[in-house]
């Protein structure tokens, strides 16, 4: 009976190790930013944050920086995790180049597993090489432990379409030496006019 005991208490704080490891631990996750790697200035296209491998998520608050030269931000969907939605409780544009983005996961149990985090729509508005980064990143559990992760640098390439070649084409072939002459000599016909006027009435 005695063994019995002592087996049931094993088990028990076998149990309590084995639930509440990953909770003290921390095990850092993996999160990756995919997306398009070529498309055409213009075009629209999402980028996902995806997750592997973790463990009682419940919060997350992380600066996604960008250039706003190249590419600028439309929208910010909920994310996924094991079909239990992700939502997004802030997204907001700080000094025109970041991105933050707020996640809570309402409840005290969390989620386990692999998904998606938010989805980050886009729109490209000219050509270029662009880097895509994740600064001052938060994970943490349902214990308010951080979860240590280890995010991807996510790169683009916008190419340049017919429309905006053709503008760049007609910006340098515009005549605006022309244009300034012209109103150099508008400017100049107005001026004598007001002189000789002035002369009349005295």
């Amino acid at each position: 009976m005695e063994i019995i005991r002592k087996l049931v208490l094993l088990i028990i704080c076998l149990n309590l190790v084995i639930y509440w490891s990953p909770l003290v631990k921390g095990n850092e996750v993996g999160i990756e930013l995919h997306g398009p790697k070529e498309l055409e200035v213009g075009s629209t296209f999402n980028i996902s944050v995806d997750v592997t491998n973790i463990s009682y998520f419940d919060a997350a608050n992380f600066d996604i920086i960008f250039n706003p030269d190249y590419i600028t931000v439309n929208n910010v969907f909920n994310g996924n995790i094991n079909d239990t939605e992700i939502p997004v409780s802030m997204w907001n544009i700080i000094d025109e180049n970041k991105l933050r983005v707020i996640l809570n996961l309402p409840g005290i149990e969390g989620v386990s597993g692999d998904g998606t985090l938010t989805t980050i729509e886009f729109n490209s508005i000219k050509s270029g090489s662009i880097t895509i980064n994740v600064n001052n990143s938060v994970l943490s559990n349902i214990e308010a432990v951080e979860i240590p992760a280890n995010w991807n640098e996510y790169q683009i390439n916008v190419l340049s379409n017919d429309s905006e070649t053709d503008n760049d084409e007609q910006l340098s072939q515009f005549p605006w030496t022309l244009i300034i002459l012209i109103i150099l000599v508008v400017i100049a016909i107005a001026i004598i006019w007001i002189f000789l006027k002035q002369k009349k009435q005295r």
